[in-house]
């Protein structure tokens, strides 16, 4: 999916900033890379623990 960190805060109902915030969170972890217009999922297991709620103290 392309999408900018705008479109990506429409989607979810949230703000530009938050969504920018919370992916360089998940990048300082190793979840994933944010490169040029893309955010590319380093670590799948990690990501689905944090959609599954069970990813406390994965992201701040």
């Amino acid at each position: 999916m392309l999408a900018t960190h705008h479109e990506l805060a429409i989607i979810i109902g949230s703000a530009r900033e938050v969504v920018s915030r919370r992916l360089e969170a998940l990048a300082a972890k190793g979840i994933v890379a944010n490169e040029r217009g893309r955010v590319r999922i380093l670590s799948r297991q990690d990501l689905l623990r944090l959609a599954q709620g069970g990813g406390q103290g994965l992201v701040t």
